[in-house]
């Protein structure tokens, strides 16, 4: 996560004990670290305001969610956690209320009431197809799963999670894992990262919850992460030579996308979360022996990076 001119980057375990690293943005130096209880790996990661919440692995005797405030990013103050009992698969908020992806069969999805941290809701969503990836956009709530014997992708009403509770509004088959989803700011199209070679990336028409267009590169890759930046798609990819592909939208015009750049650092680096802020593109990537996990773009170009 990217925000205030820091980046927070959750992670399994390493050194003294830190899941979580606090970055200056621009120098990379070094800000600080929490150490959650136990040694159990954060796996997502979101920020509002100056609030960080932070999703882990399911722990026997420690919770999942964690609410920090980082008013100062060097000391993080713990403001308090919500016990799960599931492990967190991915989280976003939209302020008011944090919506938790998970695999648990019974209950997929859940809401946490930021206020006060109590978990106020949960949905059940058919089958027993694992939700990877969750993304918020006002009221509405996006999810991608493993593919299975029902829908990889989905759009949920969080508008009252406490009181009209959350509800499944569109659905949509795709055939393959939905690893990452993000809307675009006009809250018109979505864009689901997927395991499937030969479609990247899939481009949903919200307005009837149907697949328009899709974004393939040469190869079999996997679209680990997406995110939309202005008339650009950046896809992170698990292709050896090819960490972070852009493609163009031509006005925004989601049936007409073409590859124009992309990017590589040796080794073998899933593009595992990307982030835009302005000019900067940040890629954040899996472990490879001592060599960098972040590194960070500049995309005032994007066509050259």
């Amino acid at each position: 996560m990217v925000g205030g001119g820091y980046a927070y980057l959750a992670c399994d375990e390493i050194g003294p004990g830190s899941e979580v690293i606090i970055l200056n943005s621009i120098t990379m130096a070094l800000v600080g670290i929490i150490n959650l209880p136990s040694t159990n790996a954060a796996k997502a990661i979101d920020l509002t305001g100056t609030t960080l919440i932070i999703g882990r692995m399911q722990n026997a005797v420690t919770a999942e969610v964690y609410f920090y405030n980082v008013t100062n990013p060097a000391v993080p103050v713990l403001l308090g956690s919500t016990e799960t009992g599931i492990d967190v698969a991915d989280l976003e908020t939209n302020g008011t209320y944090t919506f938790v992806a998970t695999g648990d069969n019974l209950k997929e999805v859940i809401a946490i009431r930021n206020s006060d941290r109590i978990e106020v809701n949960s949905l059940d969503l058919i089958g027993n197809d694992n939700v990877n990836t969750i993304h918020v956009s006002g009221t509405n709530v996006y999810v991608g799963r493993d593919d299975g014997t029902n829908y990889d992708v989905a759009r949920i009403n969080g508008t009252d999670p406490v009181g009209a509770g959350m509800s499944l509004v569109s659905s949509l088959e795709l055939g393959t894992n939905v690893n990452d989803v993000i809307a675009d700011s006009t809250d018109t199209w979505l864009v689901a990262g997927t395991s499937n070679a030969n479609a990247e990336a899939v481009i949903i028409k919200l307005a009837g919850f149907s697949q328009l267009s899709v974004a393939n590169m040469s190869g079999s890759n996997t679209g680990a992460s997406v995110e939309v930046f202005g008339k650009y798609l950046y896809l992170g990819t698990n292709n050896v030579v090819q960490d972070l592909v852009m493609f163009s939208v031509p006005s925004q015009s989601w049936s007409s996308m073409s590859l124009v750049s992309s990017v590589d650092k040796s080794g073998n680096h899933n593009g595992n979360k990307t982030y835009v802020v302005g000019t900067k593109t940040y890629l954040v990537t899996k472990q490879v022996g001592s060599v960098d996990e972040l590194f960070v773009y500049d995309t005032t170009v994007p066509s050259a990076p």
